[in-house]
Order: C-alpha cells, then structure tokens, then sequence
C-alpha cells in the first residue's frame, strides 16, 4: 500500500498509541481562527500529543509515516468496564462527540476525499477548497468512504438524538451528540471509524462516522463540533437519565458502539 502524499480523506490512519487503525475523515478549515486540520473520531485518535501515521505501521511498516500529531480529542469520563458508567453515582458525565483532530504536517494531507466522495468542484484544477460543516437533519442522504471498506456508501440519517458507550480503546465514553444512519444495503466495516458523513444535496459535512450498532442494522455518526472551545465540554448525568438508559443497554447491549 504505497502512500500518496497529500493524503485524502477516506485514507487508512493510526494513532501511535492504539494498534488499531481507523480512517482519516477530511481535511477542513475550522473554527474562528481557520486552523487547516485533519479530522477523525475520538477512539481513532484518543491520545492528544499522539502521532498520526499514514498508512497503519503495524500492518505497512514499510509504507507508514508520520503526518501529523493529535491536537484535540473531546472529552468525557471514561471507565474500565460498561457497568462502571451506570454505577457511577457522583461523577458521570457524557462526552459531547465521538471526535478528534490533528494537524498535518505540511503538504500531508489534501482536501479530497477518496472513493468519488468529494473530487472537488466541477473542473476545478489543483487541491479543491475544503468542504464546509453543518448540523444533520433528519433526512439527510449522506455517503462516506471508510478505510476498511474501500468504497463508497451511503446512507439516511433517520434520527439526530441518541446516545452510547463508545469504546475508546480499553475505556468507554458515554457520547451524547449522536445520530443513527440508515445504510443502503450495506453497513461500515471495522476500521471505517472516522470517515466523514457527506449530504449528497449540498455537499456539507455533518459528521464524522462513529461505528454501528447492529442489533438495530444502522450506522452511528458523532456530530461535529464548531471550535475548539467545544471539546472539553460535558454533560453531567443524573441517576433517573441513566436508570432510563440502563434499561434500554440492558435489552440491546450492542449499544456500545464502535469500529
């Protein structure tokens, strides 16, 4: 897997603390101060301060290398086990996103996006300008290219509200701000986590692909956070919340998501 330098979204990515790999989503231009980033899920890149390598050093060690570092991963109480959220009385708190980013390194990444996602604009020469960020609807048919996968999907997003354990690693976040996706025939792969969600009408970015849950056959995306002052941002929550949420884990114990 020889590695294209000016790497496009819908390309293999590893944190050099995980031996896993997952998938670079994009590469935006974000926030106020219009930082250029690569952005991925939270358990692809959970470590801040962390390298990002292109493609996997475990499985091409020959073709990897450095592209960038971790530079923001959002936050949440994490636990050892599943049963540990719910008994947690005192201090749980839910993560806002299944999200993270990092800054290439120059001439790393590009703004493309594999798989016939995001080619650019219609006759555009040289690196197209970056997709732009907006909130997902209910409604939204969005396509996405995963790592793992290798081509194109689709999909609709069918509800904007739901909540699950992600697995970051070895710990669990619980992770408000998701949304489920209703695949067009096929769900996303282990290792597809982080591949941006693209609107098919407007060309928008309205997330970033978290994982699936199967016993309800559809996919789960995070939202994406507006700045930076987002990330650290929790929601604390109470015991009749979680005695709620209790209940439905227990019936669908998949709802621990991840990819």
């Amino acid at each position: 897997m020889p590695r294209e330098k000016g790497t496009p979204g819908g390309s293999e990515i590893q944190c050099a603390t995980l031996e896993g790999a997952g998938t670079l989503g994009a590469t935006i231009v974000w926030g106020d101060q219009g930082r250029r980033i690569g952005i991925s899920a939270a358990h692809v890149l959970p470590d801040k301060g962390a390298s990002v390598f292109q493609p996997s050093r475990i499985t091409h060690p020959a073709d990897s290398e450095e592209i960038g570092i971790v530079q923001g991963v959002c936050g949440g109480t994490p636990y050892e086990k599943r049963s540990d959220y719910f008994l947690d009385k005192s201090n749980r708190s839910d993560g806002q996103y299944d999200f993270a980013f990092f800054e290439a390194y120059q001439g790393e990444t590009s703004t493309v996006i594999a798989g016939g996602v995001y080619p650019g604009p219609p006759g555009h020469v040289g690196e197209p300008p970056p997709l732009q960020l907006r909130d997902p609807r209910r409604g939204d048919k969005v396509k996405w290219m995963g790592k793992k996968t290798g081509r194109l999907l689709s999909g609709e997003i069918t509800d904007i509200e739901f909540w699950a354990l992600v697995q970051r690693g070895r710990l669990f976040v619980g992770t408000e701000k998701l949304f489920k996706i209703r695949p067009d025939g096929v769900l996303p792969q282990p290792g597809d986590s982080g591949s941006a969600l693209v609107t098919t009408t407007d060309n928008k970015i309205v997330g970033v692909l978290s994982g699936k849950v199967t016993d309800l056959r559809c996919a789960i995306g995070s939202r994406i956070p507006r700045d930076e002052m987002d990330l650290d941002s929790t929601t604390y929550v109470d015991e009749a919340t979680a005695e709620a949420r209790l209940e439905e884990f227990l019936k669908h114990e998949s709802w621990c998501v991840v990819l």
